[in-house]
């Protein structure tokens, strides 16, 4: 197989097209420089593209043919002693190679097998670590050339991994010519493989795949690159691009090819429902951005400290066996500031990553948070929208739309009551997340060199309004005049009842008043009218009378009685209750007097034994 340059076969094409003998002298000089390029020391001290795949495929045998490397670097790891060696990147797995003085080590992590990647920093001061997490491990890679280069990166490769969306072959030739430029070694006979002008046709390869998986989706204009052989200095051309030692001018370089690339701002496809509590362009990249807000990291834990959250326990992200999305669980215990009730609730929150979720691109995660310990917390739940859009290599927008939604039906009165203490709660957060955020940037600009205005440290982020997808982003649930209808509605009712109250009071008082006369007319005897008037009665009149009032005596007797006896049972039932529970108090009391004596006994003995043995 043959093995010819791209930058040869350009040179070539100049050669013909210009007779100029100047352009041929040139196209002599870079003649001579490719001879020097194929001497061994050359390929020693800069190895293409070809050769680190060649080795990657060499040492990690066990590995899949099939994996192309993505991008390797220069860095050590941390065991008893740090091991200088390079980590290579594939689309599925994270290697590392070490061979010093025979003695190898190697290290082969599956990425969906890593929970979290984080900066470190070597000796608590220099900026040049990553850390990488498992369930079971934990590997200190310390000593990179461009730390947060490398970082963003193995993040890109990361994401892509655990969404199960590997990387196009036009996205991966992508990114292996902005790690190793334009001279891979490699020609088109081999398997795959784009040349350096193929990849500038599809450098809105990632775009595309967006578009594809997410319907809709704004296509933005391709803007032509014009990277001709011309454009570049003899130098740019001879020296090739090893990906551990570029230097400053080149990282520039590779940075601005990338932001050149890079397409238009992405829009989000999802319909944003509910109340808006934050709107924010930061200046993050989206990936960063994503780390920081949904993985446990010292951010967050600084966060919730700030916030006085406890018990707070984060799972990782997991694939959802009937959804086939990633999820995770949050548990937190929240302070709640009210007079009367609880004074901390448990809240648990699921957070489901969608589908539209693209890494680099768009991040949607839906919340539904559901709270316990607090009064009517089983009629409602909180649902959350965050959305994470990129705007640029170094810009995202964080949106964050909030809703109750209610299981159960609940009084007018408590509704409000429970509305009101929930969109205190949620604004309260949200501003000290956007706070904290803010504060996190600054601090970032200030690692990087980068110098932050007054302005900016006043404003930690700025604010912008936001540009809405062609779809209506905010749906309201009512409109102005149906709220005005339904109180005027709920006015009348409440009118209606309290009508109805009085009509039934005045019915009850007429009642009343009729009852007792009919009971004060019932106890008075039906001849005491005539004995009132003073008519004569015979003896046997007066007899009968007189037998009636008796036996109305007696009657009110015998009631009187059963009423006192009814009175005695009640009281014996109370005694009768009050004397088990002093037996019950006199018990529990003696238990705990014996159980003290019994620990203080215990002590002394435990004590008198520890002095005896100490004789």
């Amino acid at each position: 197989m043959k093995e010819v340059s791209t930058i040869t076969s350009k040179e070539k094409i100049d050669h013909e097209n210009d007779p100029q003998p100047s352009n041929q002298d040139f196209t002599i000089k870079q003649c001579e420089r490719k001879s020097k390029k194929k001497a061994p020391w050359y390929s020693a001290l800069y190895p293409t593209y070809k050769t680190r795949s060649e080795d990657f495929k060499r040492i990690f045998k066990d590995i899949p043919p099939e994996e192309r490397l993505v991008v390797d670097y220069s860095c050590a790891i941390q065991r008893e002693i740090l091991i200088h060696g390079r980590i290579y990147a594939s689309q599925n797995f994270l290697c590392f190679y070490a061979n010093i003085f025979r003695w190898e080590t190697q290290v082969v992590v599956k990425w969906k097998d890593i929970t979290s990647i984080t900066k470190e920093k070597s000796a608590l001061v220099i900026p040049n670590a990553i850390l990488i997490h498992t369930n079971s491990e934990k590997h200190f890679l310390t000593s990179f050339a461009t730390r947060d280069k490398t970082y963003l990166m193995l993040f890109r490769i990361w994401q892509h991994a655990l969404m199960d969306q590997p990387m196009s072959v036009q996205e991966l030739w992508h990114w292996v010519h902005v790690c190793y430029g334009d001279e891979l070694g490699l020609t088109s006979d081999d398997e795959d493989y784009l040349p350096g002008d193929a990849k500038i046709s599809t450098k809105l390869c990632s775009v595309q795949g967006l578009e594809e998986s997410i319907p809709g989706l704004h296509k933005g204009e391709e803007v032509e690159a014009e990277h001709t052989q011309h454009n570049m200095s003899p130098r740019d051309r001879d020296i090739p691009t090893d990906s551990s030692d570029t230097s400053e001018s080149e990282e520039l370089r590779n940075q601005s090819s990338t932001e050149s690339i890079l397409p238009d701002p992405v829009s989000c496809p999802v319909k944003h429902e509910g109340k808006m509590l934050l709107n924010e362009v930061l200046p993050l990249n989206i990936d960063d951005l994503f780390t920081l807000i949904f993985t446990y990291n010292k951010f967050n834990m600084d966060l919730m400290e700030t916030m006085k959250y406890t018990d707070v326990n984060i799972s990782n992200w997991e694939e959802n066996e009937t959804s086939g999305l990633k999820v995770r669980v949050c548990r937190l215990v929240v302070p709640v500031s009210q007079p009367v009730g609880p004074k901390t609730c448990h809240v648990t929150e699921t957070q489901v990553l969608q589908a539209c979720s693209k890494p680099g691109a768009l991040y949607v995660v839906e919340v539904d948070a559901v709270n316990a310990g607090v009064p009517y917390c089983d009629s409602f739940y909180i649902a959350t929208h965050y959305c994470l859009t990129r705007i640029s290599d170094k810009e995202a927008t964080f949106t964050v739309h909030c809703q109750i939604k209610y299981r159960k039906s609940v009084w007018g009165l408590v509704k409000g009551f429970i509305e009101k203490n929930v969109w205190a709660g949620l604004e309260d957060f949200f501003k000290s997340l956007g706070r904290a955020l803010g504060e996190e940037c600054n601090k970032k600009q200030l690692e990087r060199g980068e110098e932050v205005t007054v302005s900016q440290k006043r404003e930690s982020i700025k604010t912008v309004t936001y540009v809405p997808p062609p779809e209506p982003v905010v749906t309201p649930t009512t409109t102005p005049s149906v709220t005005t209808i339904s109180n005027d509605m709920v006015l009348w009712i409440v009118l209606g009842v309290l009508s109805l109250l009085v009509v039934l009071n005045a019915v009850l008082y007429y009642k009343l008043s009729v009852l007792e006369n009919h009971n004060k007319e019932a106890r008075m005897p039906s001849s005491f009218d005539t004995l009132i008037i003073g008519e004569e009665r015979s003896h046997e009149q007066w007899v009968t009378l007189l037998q009636k009032q008796a036996l109305q005596h007696q009657q009110e007797v015998h009631q009187w009685r059963e009423n006192l006896k009814s009175i005695v049972s009640l009281l014996r039932q109370a005694e009768e209750s009050i004397v088990k529970l002093q037996s019950n108090i006199q018990t529990a009391v003696s238990e705990r007097v014996m159980a003290s004596l019994n620990t203080l006994s215990n002590q002394e003995s435990i004590s008198i034994n520890k002095n005896h043995n100490e004789l």
